[in-house]
């Protein structure tokens, strides 16, 4: 598994290299290592404990740093194996640091991570998973670390700039600076940016554009939904609880009132969070986007736009505008999701489903899971099972088993895998006596 990545910090490139050389700073950012015990000034043992899935492991390691040269670059090579299992880890680490100017540093990292034995059979996208909670929580802990980076809990100065069409906007994204970035309620990314994960010297705000790309309209029994149109509104609108009243069930429940007055359908969907609500929803509706940059228009399925977890199919200068979701007459479609703390949270496990049906035999369905799995992702299995069954509880209680089978499930804070798994078996045949009685 390969990841990359950069964090941008704000303390001179001099500064930061001498804290990374730190290895008690380094192995402070990391989740979990324990015992560290320096060899010489170039290599050093530890313990690293960690959560994968539902099983908890310890690895002994050994860091050895292979090239360093100041104040620029520093790669390492790690090896170690789980205590008490067979397996191998080994991996390699090459940093680069950018000096960006305004006494700020861009850290450009690169992981190159192979497993074998026990652990290698566990599965891909559980460890890539992880391996992403981890990468992702590293980069909050050393950005804190810097005290130049979210001062006494202020966020870094950077531009804001209100384009007034979206044309402009998509000038302003036109750009190799990743640090660039559109928003339209700006909710999940302000969070990134509060904790110091982000540190934008750019926001491109797209609350004054043209208002037709928050607009919601029927078109030949087609539904039309503006990316910037806000979760309330689309919650609130009647043209939308006619066409596909799954949607207005869904926003009942979706997070809070406030954060619904101002996130926008573009953001839920290009954010990429498999936690959300709305993309196993747009899945299993068989909706469409439309994706415009500078110099294209594309049309993307939204079953397409998931390539990992929090990873969508769109290019750094690229805005969604339009959602497009096709006629629901003659179809049933229903979402549940499973929460483990308040109605509003995070799900632990969301399941949509819609079908043609006579109400005695489904035909054409659409299976969608979300927040067990890294994406959103239907269980084509699951489907085989419904399409062409006349309706019983032994053919229901066979799409679950199929559902739970085919999902390559991950568990998290909210729930371990054999947990959430046990919840896809259940909910799957739930999910559909739902929209049965819709």
């Amino acid at each position: 598994m390969k990841f990359t990545g950069e964090i941008a910090v704000g303390a001179t490139r001099d500064a930061v290299f001498a804290k990374l050389q730190d290895i008690h700073f380094f192995a402070s950012c990391i989740e979990g290592v324990r015992d560290l015990t320096p060899r010489d000034d170039k290599c050093f043992d530890a313990v690293l404990e960690t959560k994968v899935a539902y099983m908890t492991f310890r690895f002994k390691v050994a860091v050895e740093l292979t090239e360093v040269t100041p104040p620029e670059v520093i790669v390492a090579k790690i090896e170690g194996a789980p205590m008490g299992l067979v397996g191998r880890l080994t991996a390699t680490s090459a940093t680069r640091l950018v000096d960006a100017g305004d006494g700020t540093t861009k850290i450009l990292y690169e992981i190159d991570t192979a497993l074998t034995g026990k652990l290698g059979s566990i599965g891909q996208p559980v460890l890539k998973a992880k391996a992403r909670e981890m990468e992702k929580q590293f980069a909050k802990n050393l950005s804190a670390a810097f005290a130049g980076t979210t001062q006494g809990g202020r966020m870094k100065p950077f531009e804001l700039a209100e384009p007034r069409s979206l044309q402009d906007a998509l000038a302003l994204l036109n750009t190799d600076d990743p640090s660039v970035r559109a928003f339209g309620g700006c909710t999940a990314l302000m969070l990134m940016m509060k904790t110091g994960v982000f540190q934008p010297t750019c926001l491109v705000s797209l609350r004054g554009v043209e208002p037709q790309h928050a607009a919601i309209q029927s078109d030949g029994g087609v539904l039309r939904i503006g990316a910037l149109a806000t979760l309330t509104a689309i919650g609130g609108s009647t043209m939308v609880r006619k066409a596909a009243p799954v949607i207005t069930h869904a926003m009942q429940t979706l997070s809070n009132v406030r954060v619904r007055n101002v996130a926008t359908l573009g953001g839920h969907l290009a954010h990429g969070d498999p936690h959300m609500d709305l993309p196993p929803v747009m899945i299993a509706l068989d909706a469409e986007l439309t994706a415009v940059s500078v110099k294209s228009v594309r049309t993307l399925a939204v079953a397409d736009l998931f390539t990992g977890y929090y990873e969508t199919a769109l290019a750094k200068n690229e805005l969604i505008s339009e959602v497009r979701i096709p006629s629901q007459a003659g179809r049933r479609s229903a979402y549940i999701k499973c929460t483990t703390r308040t109605a509003d949270d995070w799900p632990a496990l969301g399941i949509a489903v819609s079908f043609a049906t006579d109400g005695k035999v489904i035909q054409d369905a659409r299976v969608v899971v979300s927040a067990a799995t890294e994406k959103a992702v239907r269980l084509r299995d699951a489907e085989a099972v419904l399409n062409g069954a006349t309706i019983s509880d032994v053919v229901l209680a066979r799409a679950g088993e199929a559902a739970a089978a085919e999902a390559e499930v991950v568990g998290d804070a909210r729930g371990s895998a054999a947990y959430k798994r046990e919840m896809l078996r259940v909910y799957a045949a739930r999910a559909v006596k739902q929209a049965l009685a819709a």
